[in-house]
This record gives structure tokens, sequence and C-alpha cells, in this order.
């Protein structure tokens, strides 16, 4: 499984605004494990990732941790868990 995504660009060197540009970043997951389609465009954060992956190797996430895996956009036939 490949997923590539980055920080959102901002704008106007700003990262607080409600702005688009503020609030989303891309985040794109390809291989044997992902279902094809689309995510709502709030349903992933930057610190998911770390998450998805911990997720997708089976193991578990410190508790400590207020991320969420992104398991929606995976079959969950195909992954660790």
């Amino acid at each position: 499984t490949l997923i590539v995504t980055a920080d959102h660009g901002g704008q106007d060197h700003d990262h607080g605004s409600d702005h688009d540009l503020d609030m989303h970043i891309p985040w794109i997951a390809w291989g044997r494990a992902v279902q094809p389609g689309e995510l709502p465009s709030d349903s992933v954060r930057t610190t998911d990732t770390a998450s998805t992956v911990l997720y997708l190797l089976g193991v578990y996430q410190p508790v400590t941790w207020a991320a969420k895996p992104v398991s929606t956009a995976f079959t969950a036939a195909n992954t660790a868990q």
C-alpha cells in the first residue's frame, strides 16, 4: 500500500482560517487493499496518516493519539487487521 499526502498549502501564509485552502490536504492511497472511489473531503486529517499506517500493519496506536485510521478507504479482507 502506498499513501501520498502533503500538508495544505495555505493561503497568504495563514494556517488558521476556515478557507478551503487552509483546511484540505491531498490524500491518495494505492494498493491491493484500497477501496476504489473518493473519500468525503472532511474525512482525513494530516495526523490520520500515521494512524492509518499502523492500522494497515495490524499495530494498535497509542491511546493518547487523537488521530483515527482512515479504515473506510480499505477493504478489511486485505488489511492486517
